[in-house]
């Protein structure tokens, strides 16, 4: 889906990796082609950084972040039970340390308890 979405908003390759530095990832064109063809999950801040760089929207990339972060979840739950049934174990690719990307991963959470409070002071 990270592919299809890359293509669709005309970005190329060369521009994302101009551009991811400014969302605190460094890549390469050919970890970031690796990462676009592969059924890892990259991490949060990665996540963000190319979305942004693919001008996707603060909305939908708060998505984003919401669904890696219950596939993270649901992979983490998995590994604890040794008769689930995984098709494919999903690893992680991490460009940060983990507390950057504990903090990555909290940020759906974060907004979506401050959308609330918000939509509750406006009442």
């Amino acid at each position: 889906m990270l592919a299809e979405t890359r293509l669709r908003s005309g970005v190329s390759l060369q521009e994302i990796v101009r551009r991811t530095p400014a969302g605190g990832v460094s890549m390469s064109k050919t970890s970031l082609q690796k990462l676009l063809t592969s059924q890892d999950l990259p991490s949060a801040e990665v996540l963000r950084a190319i979305l942004t760089a693919c001008k996707v929207p603060d909305e939908e990339i708060r998505f984003w972040l919401y669904h890696r972060a219950r596939l993270e979840l649901a992979r983490e739950r998995g590994a604890h039970r040794p008769d689930s049934a995984a098709a494919r174990p999903v690893r992680t690719v991490s460009y940060g340390s983990r507390t950057q990307m504990r903090l990555m991963a909290t940020l759906p959470i974060v907004a979506s308890v401050l959308t609330i409070v918000m939509m509750l002071v406006q009442r």
